[in-house]
C-alpha cells in the first residue's frame, strides 16, 4: 500500500510554522527567562533545516531517493512530518491562549505589542507545554529531536546512495513512538512537572480586550469562559474597574426590550444587523491619577446594529444620527456608539482576529436604561473601542457600512519599508512605516476607485498608509522580487512628511518634478512583506485582476 508523503509544499509550511512561532519566544528577550531564549533557537533551527530539506529535495536525484525507497521507510519520513506537525501545532495554540496584546499609551494614541501574560512568566517552569504533559525541557528536547533528526535525514540524502538513508532513517519511527509513549528522546531529557491548575492556559487578550473573556452579566456562556480561563490571568491583565457595575446596566423584560427598539427604529433606516460575540473598550484613567488604563467589557452574545436616525425638533429642526447599537442577550445592556457625521470614520481590524472590528477615534458611549428617551444612565469617553463579530463576513459587512466603501481583499502583512531609487535603495537604510498590520483593498462604487490601506506604525506616523491602485492616468508597478513573501510597489507620490488626516490626502498626482526632488519630498516606492506566500499569491492575483478595469482618477 502506497504511503502518503510530505509533499515540499508541505515541508516549507511546516517551516514557516515554526518560524511564527519561534518569534513568539523573542520579543522580550531582555525580560523573557532563558528557557524562552532556548526554545527560540530550537524553533529557529528546525525552521532552517525544514527549508533547507525542501530545497534539497527540489533535486531530481535526491527526490528519486525518497520515492525509491521502502515502505518502512517512507513511514518513518511520514511519521516524522506528522509529529513536528502536530507538536508545532499545539504550541501555535498554546502560544495564542497564553499571549495577549499589550496596548501602551503614546502621544500619537498606542502602541502594541503581543507578549506573554505575567501569570505566564511567572509560572512557566510549572506549566505543562506539550499535549503529552511535558514541561518547557521536554518541549525543548523534543524540537532539538526533531532537528537532530532532519540532519541526519539531509545528511544522508547528500550521500546519493539509497542503502545508506535506508539505514539511516530506519530507527526515526522507534524513537518517535517512543516520544508518543513518553520515552525521553533527543539530547535533553523531558522534566515531567506538576499540574499547574488554571496557568495552564491563561487567555490573553488582543489590544488588551480579549474577545474570548465574557462578562458574567451579559453573557448565558460565561460559565464555559470560565473553565477556560484563568482567573489569575483576567486579573493581571485586565484590571477590575470599581465603577463598573449595576450603574449601566439595568435588566428589561422582552416587552420593555421591544417597546426600546420600536421606539429606536422609528424614523430610523438600520444599514445592518449582525450577531456579535463580545464587546468592549478602554477606559482612559485620569491624569495624575497614578492608575493605569482598563479594559471594560460592555456585552458578550449580542447584537450589533448600524442605525442612521431622523430626529425632528420644534422649530423645525431636523438632525441626522448615525450610531452603533450594542444589546446583550440578556436585554440589560442597551449601548450607542455615536459616530461622526460629514467625515470618514475608517475602522481598524485586528492582526489577531479577523472578526474583530475597532475604532480608534475619540468618542462617547452612552449606556441607556430600558426607556427610550430618557437621559442615559452613563455617558463614558473613549478613545478605543472593540467589536468582535460572530464571523469574518460579519466583520467586513460592519466595515463596508460604517466606511462606505466595499472591502474586496485584506492581506496580513509583517512590515511595510520605504524603498529609496537606485543606488540609494542598496545603501540607505530603509525605514519601517508599517509592522504587522492588514493591507486591505477597497473598492469606491461612486468612481470605480480600488486604492489599498495599511496603518501607519505609531513610530513613523498617524493615519494609513492610502494608494489608489487603478488609476489609469498614474498606475502603479507592482513587482516580484523573487522572494517567497515580498514585493514592491513603485509608482507612489505619498509625502513625506506630512501625514494623511482623510483617505484622499495622499493621492497626489504624480508632477514632473526631478527624480532627486520627488525622492525627497515623496514616498515613491514601498516593499510589502506579508505573512506567508499565499497572501501574497493572493495579492498578485488580485492587482491582476484590477489592472483589467483601469479608470482615470487624477489628472496631470
Amino acid at each position: 500500500m502506497a504511503v502518503a508523503m510530505p509533499s515540499t509544499g508541505d515541508i516549507l509550511m511546516l517551516s514557516q510554522a515554526a518560524w511564527r512561532t519561534a518569534r513568539a519566544f523573542a520579543p522580550g528577550r531582555k525580560t523573557y527567562p532563558e528557557d524562552f531564549l532556548e526554545v527560540e533557537k530550537e524553533l529557529a533551527s528546525l525552521s532552517k533545516l525544514l527549508k533547507q530539506l525542501a530545497e534539497d529535495l527540489f533535486e531530481e536525484d535526491v527526490e528519486s531517493i525518497v520515492v525509491q525507497s521502502d515502505d518502512h521507510t517512507q513511514r518513518s519520513i511520514s511519521a516524522l512530518m506528522d509529529a513536528i506537525k502536530v507538536a508545532l501545532a499545539d504550541l501555535e495554540s498554546l502560544v495564542e491562549e497564553c499571549q495577549i496584546t499589550r496596548m501602551t499609551p503614546t502621544p500619537m494614541g498606542y502602541t502594541v505589542e503581543r507578549c506573554w501574560s505575567d501569570p505566564v512568566l511567572q509560572c512557566y517552569n510549572t506549566m505543562r507545554w506539550t499535549s503529552d504533559g511535558g514541561g518547557i525541557q521536554h518541549l525543548k528536547g523534543a524540537f532539538a529531536f526533531y532537528a537532530d533528526a532532519l540532519t541526519v535525514m539531509r545528511q544522508a540524502l547528500a550521500a546519493r546512495s539509497l542503502s545508506r538513508f535506508e539505514a539511516a532513517i530506519e530507527p526515526l519511527a522507534e524513537q518517535i513512538q517512543d516520544m508518543k509513549l513518553g520515552t525521553p528522546a533527543g539530547p535533553s531529557t523531558p522534566v515531567y512537572m506538576p499540574d499547574p491548575g488554571p496557568f495552564r492556559t491563561p487567555s490573553g487578550y488582543e489590544d488588551a480586550a480579549s474577545s474570548n473573556v465574557r462578562s458574567s452579566m451579559a453573557s448565558t456562556s460565561s460559565h464555559k469562559s470560565k473553565e477556560k480561563q484563568s482567573p489569575t490571568a483576567v486579573a493581571a491583565e485586565l484590571p477590575n474597574d470599581p465603577e463598573v457595575g449595576a450603574a449601566d446596566r439595568k435588566a428589561s423584560t422582552a416587552s420593555q426590550q421591544d417597546m426600546f427598539e420600536k421606539e429606536l427604529f422609528k424614523n430610523s433606516a438600520i444599514y445592518c444587523d449582525l450577531r456579535g460575540k463580545s464587546v468592549n473598550f478602554v477606559k482612559t484613567a485620569l491624569p495624575l491619577s497614578g492608575k493605569k488604563d482598563t479594559v471594560e467589557e460592555v456585552a458578550g452574545d449580542c447584537r450589533i446594529l448600524l442605525v442612521r436616525r431622523r430626529d425632528a425638533f420644534q422649530g423645525g429642526d431636523i438632525r441626522f444620527t448615525t450610531s452603533i447599537w450594542v444589546f446583550d442577550e440578556l436585554r440589560s445592556v442597551r449601548m450607542q456608539h455615536k459616530l461622526p457625521d460629514n467625515e470618514d470614520v475608517i475602522p481598524y481590524t485586528s492582526f489577531f482576529q479577523s472578526e474583530k472590528v475597532s475604532f480608534t477615534i475619540p468618542t462617547e458611549l452612552l449606556f441607556h436604561s430600558d426607556i427610550y428617551g430618557e437621559p442615559p444612565l452613563r455617558t463614558q469617553p473613549t478613545m478605543w473601542i472593540n467589536y468582535v463579530l460572530d464571523d469574518v463576513p460579519g466583520a467586513v459587512n460592519l466595515q463596508n457600512t460604517v466606511f462606505g466603501r466595499s472591502l474586496i481583499g485584506s492581506f496580513k502583512t509583517e512590515k511595510t519599508l520605504r524603498v529609496h531609487k537606485g543606488l540609494a535603495g542598496v545603501t540607505t537604510y530603509k525605514e519601517q512605516m508599517c509592522a504587522m498590520e492588514n493591507f486591505r483593498v477597497w473598492q469606491d462604487d461612486r468612481n470605480g476607485a480600488v486604492f489599498g490601506m495599511i496603518h501607519y506604525s505609531g513610530q513613523f506616523r498617524n493615519g494609513y498608509l492610502t494608494f489608489n491602485l487603478n488609476d489609469s492616468n498614474h498606475p502603479l508597478r507592482v513587482k516580484d522580487e523573487g522572494t517567497p513573501r515580498s514585493l514592491k510597489i513603485k509608482g507612489l507620490r505619498i509625502p513625506a512628511d506630512v501625514p494623511s488626516e482623510n483617505v484622499d490626502s495622499e493621492a497626489v498626482p504624480t508632477g514632473t518634478k526631478s527624480g532627486k526632488e520627488d525622492e525627497k519630498r515623496f514616498i515613491t516606492a514601498v516593499r510589502i512583506e506579508f505573512t506567508d506566500y499565499r497572501e501574497k499569491a493572493r495579492f498578485t492575483a488580485l492587482c491582476n485582476e484590477i489592472s483589467q478595469r483601469m479608470v482615470q482618477l487624477t489628472t496631470d
